[in-house]
């Protein structure tokens, strides 16, 4: 899960967003969009605390990364679009921040937070510190990789092609997620560790 979290590119958003709305020639000045999502990944973090006992793990993580990846690639169609000189994009000037701002809505209502909390949740108290870390690792180094690649990818790829492999990434998150992650909401870790083994 926190390897999906990485490869869903947050973190290339994150480290390149100014790059990437001078890229799409927005009309709103990039440091002022910035500023705009900062704040909304914020305000979406406080909800994601009230709604991930009443929702679900699983629910939050499906929904997030369905979002993600929808939000994801159609941002990589605008830059699809923009380098093939659609006249259209001038009724789309607005597309780049409303992707970014459902990304950021979409991947901190799940794949922000509650991988960490499952985290905590589905590894007995004998193993749970070295899995942590080692789990912690793989997380950061997976971001580490993303961040690192994504100027080289957009540059070698182009940046629409670059956003639809961070798209397919959400897609095969999805199918991890519905597949093989428990959920975990008001489970004990015994009902968990049933699960798993089943």
């Amino acid at each position: 899960l926190l390897t999906i979290q990485q490869v869903c590119c947050i973190n290339a958003l994150v480290s390149f967003m100014e790059h990437i709305f001078l890229a799409a020639g927005s009309a709103i000045p990039p440091h002022i969009a910035t500023t705009v999502i900062g704040v909304i990944q914020v305000l979406t973090v406080c909800v994601t605390s009230v709604l991930v006992e009443k929702l679900g793990r699983k629910f939050l993580l499906l929904s997030s990364t369905i979002g993600s990846g929808v939000s994801i690639i159609l941002l990589g169609l605008y830059f699809y679009m923009q380098s093939h000189s659609f006249n259209i994009l001038a009724y789309f000037w607005w597309l780049p921040i409303i992707c970014l701002l459902m990304y950021i809505i979409s991947f901190n209502l799940g794949l922000g937070a509650v991988p960490w909390t499952i985290l905590s949740e589905i590894f007995p108290a004998n193993v749970r510190s070295s899995a942590s870390a080692l789990e912690s690792s793989l997380c950061f180094g997976a971001s580490f990789v993303v961040t690192i690649a994504f100027p080289i990818l957009s540059e070698i790829l182009g940046m629409a092609q670059c956003f639809w492999i961070f798209g397919l990434c959400c897609i095969l998150g999805v199918v991890f997620i519905h597949f093989v992650v428990p959920e975990t909401k008001g489970k004990s870790l015994m009902e968990i560790q049933a699960m798993l083994s089943d």
